[in-house]
């Protein structure tokens, strides 16, 4: 299988996730599919907990999306969501609309090219 490597301003550490995978591109590649779809399943609870301002919610929905991103080193997501995490905590959520944006638009890159790279 030819591999795609991803572009420079990818949201993800490249270097991390092939250290994780030891250098296995097919293996990092692996990895990044299942975090699309954990992020499919979990973009829409902390949505609609952000509409609803539902704090708990929101800190649960942003705890897990901290780790799931830090896990494959998408260190950018990992930090929105540690900040949206302790903002909810403290039952304050200003920028949590655009946090989320965000968030879903590193999603959509990583998506875009997770399913490019798949082919």
């Amino acid at each position: 299988m030819l591999f795609l490597k991803p572009p420079p301003d990818f949201p993800i550490d490249w270097d991390y996730i092939q250290n994780l995978a030891d250098g296995d591109n097919e293996f990092a590649l692996e990895l990044l599919q299942v975090f699309v779809q954990d992020l499919q399943s979990q973009l829409p609870n902390l949505q609609k907990a952000i509409a609803i301002e539902n704090y708990i919610k929101i800190q649960e929905s942003a705890h897990y999306l901290k780790g799931a991103s830090g896990n494959v080193g998408a260190r950018e997501m990992h930090s929105l969501m540690q900040s949206l995490e302790k903002q909810a905590k403290a039952e304050v959520i200003d920028g949590a609309e655009l946090i989320y944006a965000t968030t879903a638009q590193y999603f959509e890159i990583i998506s875009q090219w997770v399913a490019s790279a798949s082919h």
